[in-house]
């Protein structure tokens, strides 16, 4: 109800505004036009209260404007340390699941905001195997929540993809042996004496010299296409 009180007064203007200078816009207008403008204007203002009070503390959002302009009431998701006295309601919902504050040394009175500065959401596996590291997931914060629960992290990995990559099969080939040739001559003792220079005729390797090579390359991460956002979260 408080939240509700807090945001009512923070329109109260607005829908002043509306009730006494809507009949001056519409100075040639009857008197039921600029009524039904009137309910029209306060059915929006209202409808904005009502979604307004409806999102659950703790309720993280994609937004798409500056860190300037987020909206009274959010916070941006970045890992900062606050006092949870100043913030009872977001506190009661998150506590220390991303961290306790510990980094002010007010472990018992601090708590974190969830840091999702270039990082990806991800649901909670809970109890299916869609994380199939999910009880290797470490804190986000000092303090913070480990191992397969809402506040945690994970590092970067790559799995073996479901087409694996392989180079090309057609590596097979030979390279010649140079031999020493027989020189030419009459008589066993002649034929029997080795040329200095190198017969390139000679033997070959085997044909059979199908291999693979390694692999090398790549980037600094793997990542699907995407678009820069804050996350901001409802905390009062």
């Amino acid at each position: 109800m408080n939240n509700i009180t807090i945001s009512i007064k923070k329109h109260i203007s607005p829908i002043f505004i509306l009730l006494f200078l809507l009949p001056i816009h519409f100075a040639n207008a009857t008197g039921e036009q600029i009524l039904q403008a009137e309910v029209n204007e306060l059915k929006v203002i209202l409808q904005f209260l009502l979604v307004e009070n409806k999102t659950p503390i703790g309720s993280i959002v994609a937004f798409a404007g500056t860190k300037e302009t987020i909206p009274k009431g959010w916070l941006l998701c970045d890992g900062k340390s606050l006092a949870q006295k100043n913030y009872p309601d977001l506190y009661k919902v998150i506590q220390t699941a991303w961290g306790n504050g510990s980094n002010d040394n007010n472990p018992k009175t601090n708590f974190n905001l969830p840091d999702l500065r270039g990082r990806f959401l991800r649901g909670a596996a809970l109890n299916t195997t869609n994380d199939p590291d999910k009880s290797k997931r470490t804190a986000s914060a000092k303090g913070g929540n480990t191992g397969n629960k809402v506040g945690t992290v994970q590092s970067d990995a790559t799995k073996m993809p479901n087409a694996v990559f392989k180079t090309e099969p057609n590596g097979k080939h030979h390279h010649k042996v140079p031999t020493m040739g027989v020189t030419a001559g009459k008589g066993p003792e002649v034929a029997s004496r080795r040329s200095p220079k190198p017969d390139f005729d000679g033997a070959s390797t085997e044909k059979d010299g199908k291999h693979n090579h390694k692999i090398t390359g790549g980037d600094k991460e793997t990542r699907p296409k995407n678009a820069a956002v804050h996350f901001i979260i409802k905390a009062y």
